[in-house]
């Protein structure tokens, strides 16, 4: 089933509906559901799981999400029904501005080598064409959607969201 519409926009009636139609016992699994203001407004509507290329086709690209600070959960809970994009930015590597940029890749990262090495050397690796450009950029991006399961669960547990 597909919830885009042929402008690509999220379909939020047809995703409700889908979940009300489902046993409350059973994992509501939405499969291609990824970006993650989408993800946040179906864990709203009862949606458990969630399988998506995002993360890692959009590392491949050059582009990296981030939390907009090191904790997001209050900015993720105020977000708006409508899943305003407060609690997030992604940055795009391959622009020009980052060749010179020598910040971390992710300088809140738990992985050595997102504090290892800079935006400026990865901005590099994706001009030459380096696959360590692109497992970089997805590890970032995966361990920024771990960070964003985390505080959706823990949302949950408070009976915040």
């Amino acid at each position: 089933m597909v919830f885009i519409d042929s402008d690509g926009k999220f379909l939020k009636d047809a995703l409700q509906f889908t979940a009300d139609s489902i046993p409350e016992n059973k994992l509501r699994f939405g499969l291609g559901i990824g970006s993650p203001e989408d993800i946040v407004n179906c864990v709203r509507m009862g949606w458990d799981m969630f399988d998506c290329v995002i993360p890692t086709r959009e590392g491949r690209h050059g582009r990296l999400f981030y939390p907009s600070f090191p904790v997001f959960l209050p900015l993720l809970v105020s977000a708006g029904k409508e899943g305003a994009r407060a609690f997030y930015k992604t940055i795009n590597l391959t622009n020009a501005k980052f060749a010179k940029d020598f910040s971390l890749i992710n300088e809140n990262s738990k992985l050595t080598m997102l504090k290892k090495y800079s935006k400026a050397y990865l901005h590099h690796l994706f001009k030459i064409n380096d696959p360590l450009a692109g497992h970089l950029a997805s590890l970032n991006n995966l361990e920024f959607y771990l960070e964003l399961m985390k505080n959706i669960r823990l949302a949950i547990l408070e009976g915040k969201i």
